[in-house]
C-alpha cells in the first residue's frame, strides 16, 4: 500500500512506461470546457482541460458542437483567486480562458479544420427541485435571466411549468441557501419564496 511505501516506484515506472506524454508536440488542439464561471475582476471565464496541441492568447479555436470559430481572449492560471496570465497552454493544462461567447460546459474546443469531439461530461439526475418566486415583474424577468446564466454554467437547470422550476445535484438546504445568496448578491436579484418537492 501507498501508507507503507510499497509498489509506488513501481506503480510510477509504470506510467511512466506505458502512458503517453501529454505535451507531444505537432499535434491538433482538443480541450474540453468543464466550468464556466463569473469572476468579480475577469469576467466569465472558461475552464478548459487541455488533452493535446497547445493554445495561446489570440488563437482561434473551433466549438466542435456549433461548428462555431472562436477567438482566445487572455488566457488565464488561477491560484486562489488571482489570475496569473500566461502566453501557452500545452497538452495536460488547466485554463480559464476570458471573452468566449456560446460554449458550454462538456463542450470541445478544437483547432479549426478539424471536428474532435471528446467525451463530454454526464451529470446525475437531480434530487431536488425548487421552485422560485420573485417580487414583481421586473424581478420575475431579471430572475428568469440570471437563471438562464447560471443554467449556461451547469450550476442548474432551469425549467418552465407554470412556474420557475429549478433543480440541483444537491440534497442540503445549505446549497439552496447558497443558490439564493449568489442570486441575490451577484446577479442582484431577490427571491422571496423557494419551496421544494
Amino acid at each position: 500500500s501507498a501508507y507503507k511505501n510499497r509498489g509506488v516506484h513501481a506503480l510510477l515506472d509504470a506510467v511512466v512506461a506505458y502512458l503517453p506524454a501529454p505535451a507531444t508536440g505537432g499535434e491538433e488542439l482538443s480541450g474540453l470546457v468543464f466550468k464556466l464561471m463569473v469572476h468579480p475582476q475577469q469576467g466569465t471565464l472558461t475552464w478548459v482541460r487541455l488533452y493535446s496541441g497547445a493554445l495561446r492568447p489570440g488563437d482561434t479555436a473551433l466549438i466542435a458542437r456549433t461548428g462555431k470559430r472562436v477567438r482566445v481572449g487572455r488566457l488565464l492560471r488561477l491560484h486562489a483567486g488571482h489570475g496569473e496570465d500566461v502566453e501557452v497552454a500545452d497538452a495536460g493544462d488547466i485554463a480559464a480562458i476570458t471573452g468566449l461567447h456560446d460554449v458550454e460546459t462538456g463542450d470541445t474546443l478544437c483547432a479549426p479544420g478539424t471536428r474532435v469531439t471528446l467525451e463530454a461530461m454526464s451529470f446525475p439526475e437531480p434530487l431536488v427541485e425548487v421552485a422560485l418566486e420573485s417580487g414583481n415583474r421586473a424581478d420575475h424577468q431579471s430572475l428568469i435571466n440570471a437563471l438562464k446564466r447560471m443554467a449556461r454554467h451547469g450550476t442548474v437547470r432551469l425549467e418552465r411549468r407554470g412556474q420557475i422550476q429549478l433543480t440541483r445535484k444537491g440534497r442540503e438546504l445549505a446549497g439552496h441557501l447558497i443558490l439564493r445568496h449568489q442570486l441575490a448578491e451577484k446577479l442582484l436579484v431577490e427571491v422571496l419564496g423557494m419551496s421544494w418537492t
